[in-house]
């Protein structure tokens, strides 16, 4: 790591971390973050765990790479167990990783990555939660629901959030009001020529927002 420390510094670029739970190998939108982000001129490290034949490290392109973490907990063969154990087990890596790295930029992507917004940065560092999924509870185990709100609680600790369309932005800041709070963008999954902006909601996401407050009332 002290390696990449020198390697940051000497190149000039400024450095971000992109988060997510996940295998990292079939979510197209790490991949078009990460690689938009190189070309405006950062470092750019994805973070996921390892599972199956995928590699440990793997280069995006021009200076961006994928780091999986090693999970010893995704070896019990106890699924409720595994589960629970294997989050835990990357939030704590995930974090030394961030911590020691001290990046100028950090973007969480999906539960429980988000619980990691929390981490503690320098002063100047910005935090985004970009989220990707919203639950259907009703068919979520019980772990996973847990996970999710307390994820919620932390959505609002972030500089900015986004959401992929204006009606998943609605549903989120249902879960967590103060989201609005902050800048709120709406970025499709898929490539764009649109350049990106802050987007308000829309009338239909603002009246999914006041009925999903009207309902946890």
């Amino acid at each position: 790591m002290s390696a990449r420390d020198d390697d940051r510094t000497s190149s000039g670029r400024p450095l971000a971390i992109l988060v997510c739970a996940h295998r990292i190998w079939n979510v197209p939108p790490l991949y078009n973050v990460a690689t938009r982000l190189a070309e405006a001129g950062y470092r750019v490290i994805v973070l996921g765990y390892q599972a199956g034949s995928a590699p440990s490290s793997e280069k995006l392109g021009r200076a961006a790479w994928i780091v999986r973490l090693r999970l010893k907990t995704r070896r019990i063969p106890i699924s409720s167990i595994r589960q629970g154990g294997a989050a835990f087990e990357f939030l704590r890596a995930a974090r030394n990783v961030i911590e020691r790295l001290e990046p100028d930029l950090l973007i969480t992507f999906n539960e429980p990555a988000n619980l990691l917004l929390k981490t503690k940065l320098r002063p100047t560092s910005k935090r985004v939660c970009w989220v990707l999924e919203y639950p259907e509870f009703e068919r979520s185990r019980f772990f996973n629901r847990l996970i999710f709100r307390w994820s919620a609680r932390h959505w609002s600790v972030a500089d900015a959030f986004v959401a992929p369309t204006n009606e998943r932005l609605a549903l989120h800041v249902g879960l967590e009001p103060r989201c609005l709070r902050r800048k709120t963008f709406v970025i499709h999954n898929t490539p764009s020529d649109r350049p990106l902006h802050v987007l308000e909601p829309s009338e239909r996401a603002k009246n999914a927002i006041q009925f999903l407050e009207e309902t946890r009332a």
